[in-house]
Order: C-alpha cells, then sequence, then structure tokens
C-alpha cells in the first residue's frame, strides 16, 4: 500500500475519532490513530497542524497541511508507524478497492463542499432541496467511512 492510501487512511481514521462519526471500529482505530500521531509530532509546527486538524477536521486547508505532514513523516520515519501499519490490511486487491473507496469519499468530500456554498447563496425557496442533497452525501460519505475501514484494518488486530 502506497503512503497517499496510508496518508488517507489515517486522516479518515482520524476524522472518524474527532467528529465521532462512523461505527465503533472506526472510531478505536481513529483514537489510536491519533493517540500514535500525538506522540509522533513533536515540533511546534507538528503540534500545531494536529491541533488544526482537531478542531476543524473538514476544512480542506487543514486536511492538506496534515497530509503533507504526514505523508512526509511516514516516509522519513516509517518505524515509527509500524503499530498503525500493523493494523491496515496491505493486500494487493485490498489497496485497490480502498483506492477506489477513498478516491469516492474525495468527490463525495468536493460535492458537499459545492453543495455548501450553494445552499448558503441559495434563495429560501430553493434551501429544502440543497438541505436533502446535502444530508443525502452526508450519509454517502459515513458509509464509505464504514467500508473504508472494514476493508483496510486487520479483523484479528482491532
Amino acid at each position: 500500500m502506497d503512503n497517499t492510501l496510508i496518508t488517507q487512511t489515517i486522516i479518515s481514521a482520524i476524522s472518524s475519532f474527532v467528529t465521532n462519526s462512523g461505527d465503533g471500529l472506526a472510531k478505536e482505530f481513529g483514537k489510536d490513530c491519533y493517540a500514535k500521531i500525538k506522540s509522533i509530532f513533536q515540533t511546534e509546527k507538528q503540534q500545531k497542524v494536529l491541533n488544526d486538524i482537531i478542531q476543524s477536521p473538514d476544512t480542506t486547508e487543514n486536511i492538506r497541511e496534515f497530509e503533507i505532514m504526514l505523508a512526509h513523516l511516514i516516509s522519513s520515519q516509517p518505524n515509527s508507524f509500524l503499530e498503525i501499519l500493523e493494523k491496515i490490511n496491505t493486500t494487493p486487491a485490498n489497496s485497490f478497492i480502498i483506492q477506489l473507496i477513498v478516491n469516492t469519499m474525495d468527490k463525495v468530500k468536493k460535492d458537499l463542499e459545492n453543495l455548501y456554498e450553494y445552499l448558503i447563496k441559495s434563495k429560501q425557496e430553493n434551501r429544502g432541496e440543497y438541505e436533502i442533497l446535502i444530508a443525502q452525501k452526508e450519509i454517502q460519505l459515513k458509509q464509505l467511512e464504514i467500508k473504508l475501514f472494514r476493508h483496510a484494518l486487520i479483523p484479528q488486530a482491532v
């Protein structure tokens, strides 16, 4: 599994933990990831990035900054992430499935960003339509998170 997939899996896990979304498996893995990342992020800048993602886990800028820092640390300090990596199922077939799920999650998140903008700019009579679409996309995102963790995690490790 490449570092991008590992990074995306960790970000989704931490997001599930912080926002209290997803199923129990996702939240528990997110809690473990958060504790491990917190122990790895030692510099002031790293701690600021971690705090930003905890305070606003849905902000695109925070996610991107966290993703870049996390990917760099996974590449430069792979031994620090062994505990997390041991819980992620890294078979080639699973990596392909995880990649599809992550790509779909990214698309749904972008759709949600656009829908939130449209909702803010919409007239009162159109708000109901956007609210329904947003609710549907949020449900879809939660279902994708559940699928991600069912495919990404090794059952006996959790």
